[in-house]
């Protein structure tokens, strides 16, 4: 009998919908899955499927993925390439959730190493000034999995004992933790709260705490193709002018004009706005 019920999670809100088609996979298929669908024969290798973690755990032994260059590889060497197959260049996917300034639905071009900020799935991406503080075991150098974020909120990544991996959560976005409020448990499981607040400054607490503003309004949690330290404003909270970074090794000194809780800024820096 099998030690943990995957079948349940496919009961939660929020699931890969494994049960709207059956027989839709086909091995001869291209990797890139323009008939949009998902059974578990797309994530999980039958014949080669096994016990075992890593970079790529074996249970996603055997499976062919999408590299972060487009590339088919078969078989997948990591968990992101399996997941680029229907989130990345696939036809057909629904409107990103959140509507941004530099806006596109393909998770592939979020984390190319090329782009002003990303989080590192897929290898090093530039880093953010000023250098975040992390939860431990999470250091600045740390790479991501997508199942770092999306997996199962009842799973052992958050200190639960139901199955890992993202079959489904009680969660948008099939989130490991929540994404909501102004400082979000899924935030919060790699950064801390001194780094929330810019190392004891009063000026992100102010923008969080102080108007109710989410890290979500300012920041898009995959990648930014633009702008550093994640900025990419939702634009259904934000209207957007124009945004100048900060120096490089001067903290705060940005400057942006865009009209947010009301109230319009123009060439206001982080510590004045």
């Amino acid at each position: 009998m099998a030690a943990k019920n995957i079948q349940s999670e496919f009961n939660k809100s929020s699931i890969h919908p494994v049960a709207s088609q059956t027989g839709v996979h086909d091995p001869a298929e291209t990797a890139v899955v323009n008939a949009r669908h998902v059974e578990c024969a797309d994530c999980h290798n039958p014949h080669a499927s096994k016990a075992g973690s890593g970079v790529l755990p074996g249970s996603l032994s055997g499976v062919r993925g999408i590299s972060i260059n487009g590339a088919e590889v078969n078989p997948a060497t990591a968990e992101h390439q399996i997941c680029f197959r229907c989130h990345a260049d696939s036809l057909n996917k629904p409107a990103p959730r959140t509507p941004r300034v530099s806006g596109q639905n393909n998770t592939r071009l979020d984390f190319q190493s090329a782009n002003a900020s990303c989080h590192p799935v897929a290898g090093a991406c530039p880093q953010v000034t000023p250098a975040p503080v992390m939860v431990a075991p999470w250091t600045p150098s740390s790479t991501l999995t997508c199942g770092s974020c999306h997996n199962n909120n009842a799973g052992p990544g958050n200190n639960g004992t139901g199955p890992a991996g993202p079959h489904g959560s009680t969660n948008p976005s099939l989130l490991e933790r929540s994404y909501s409020g102004t400082r979000p448990a899924m935030c919060a499981k790699c950064h801390t709260t001194s780094y929330t607040k810019f190392n004891g400054s009063s000026s992100h607490s102010k923008h969080t705490g102080g108007i109710g503003a989410t890290c979500n309004t300012c920041h898009d949690p995959h990648g930014s193709a633009k702008f550093p330290s994640l900025i990419n404003f939702d634009t259904s909270q934000v209207t957007f002018r124009s945004f100048t970074p900060s120096t490089a090794g001067q903290a705060n000194n940005g400057t942006c004009s865009l009209t947010c809780h009301g109230k319009t800024h123009n060439s206001c820096t982080y510590t004045n706005c």
